[in-house]
């Protein structure tokens, strides 16, 4: 079966600064440009460029591309590292926790993205990430492509991060269009309830607007994909060597994929979120829907917070290391004593 990416992997050595950095063509096949550190620093020009309009134009941004930067670099270099073994040894629980680490990590970043939040959103994020996206991906490697074993980590890291990645959108998007939907509709839905309804019959049409607007972009970017622009599957795999005709079978494997997970795991969320805010009795717990601290807020109650404790301490060691002033009484009580 035509792969990935098509050469075998040299051995990985700690010694090897390229395989160190992420930065080796280990893994590139042989129509591929390698790319070494001193690639990536001509690259660096592109950024200087950036900087140098940035701060032209007075955008006030100069500081965050450096750090943008940096943090990719360093990011996308970790991950290099962590792979390298991985795909070489392929054992199964390694890649499933690898799986299982993205998909924490994918629900912990859609848990900020929504207007509103409640108890337990954290564990129905994780939830939704551990089922629908990594059961899409197993299905995909599993029964679609039929590889041996199902676990190559070629195809189920790749994979899996694709569907995490654009499940987290799925998932953020649906929570907020239907924690809002649970919030202003209080009414309506408590109404639906007293009358009769069940959860599910009272809360089907927040749930479907919910799923509606998580489908949204997958499918507006299903209608242009190919036409508007070349996906990055399938660019990595032209510039890896593999026949443009190859790359576009995966990329259309990999959309659908992508399709369905972003569905199922937006159902997911949702009826998760509908369990723990419509009790069996008919109420919305309206008031466990609260708005998520802006980062304006986040960084006030950060600077409050700091400057209390600097407070305290500076407060603590005057106590301990300055010495008090005596009153006036206690200088003059020694000499009242010997008056008398």
């Amino acid at each position: 079966m035509e792969g990935l990416s098509g050469a075998e992997s040299e051995p990985f050595t700690l010694f090897d600064v390229d395989h160190l950095l992420g930065l080796g063509n280990s893994t590139a096949d042989e129509g591929a440009i390698p790319v070494d550190v001193w690639t990536l620093a001509r690259t660096s020009g592109l950024v200087v460029g950036v900087l140098i309009i940035s701060t032209g134009l007075g955008l006030g941004q100069s500081q965050q591309i450096i750090i943008a930067t940096l943090r990719a670099l360093v990011q996308l270099s970790i991950l290099g590292v962590i792979l390298e073994p991985i795909f070489k040894y392929a054992q199964w629980w390694v890649v499933s926790l690898y799986v299982l680490f993205m998909a924490t990590v994918a629900a912990q970043s859609a848990i900020g993205r929504p207007r509103y939040t409640y108890p337990g959103i954290l564990w129905h994020m994780c939830l939704a990430a551990w089922t629908a996206p990594v059961a899409m991906t197993a299905v995909t490697v599993g029964l679609v492509l039929q590889a041996d074993p199902v676990w190559e980590p070629q195809y189920a890291i790749p994979l899996a991060g694709m569907s995490l990645g654009n499940a987290v959108t799925a998932m953020s998007l649906s929570v907020d269009s239907l924690l809002k939907s649970l919030k202003e509709g209080r009414d309506k839905i408590e109404l639906l309830l007293a009358a009769g309804a069940s959860r599910s019959e009272a809360c089907s049409e927040a749930v479907r607007e919910a799923v509606t607007v998580a489908m949204t972009p997958t499918i507006n970017n299903l209608t242009v994909i190919g036409l508007v622009s070349i996906p990055g599957m399938m660019t990595g795999q032209i510039i890896g060597g593999n026949s443009p005709a190859a790359a576009a079978k995966y990329q259309f494997i990999v959309l659908i994929m992508i399709l369905a997970a972003c569905v199922l795991s937006a159902i997911v969320v949702s009826l998760l979120a509908v369990r723990a805010l419509v009790t069996t009795e008919g109420f919305v717990l309206a008031d466990s829907i609260t708005r998520q601290p802006t980062a304006k807020d986040f960084l006030g109650g950060l600077r409050r917070g700091v400057a209390c404790c600097c407070g305290h301490l500076y407060r603590t060691l005057c106590c301990c290391f300055v010495p008090r002033k005596r009153k006036a009484e206690d200088l003059q009580q020694p000499l009242t004593e010997d008056a008398a």
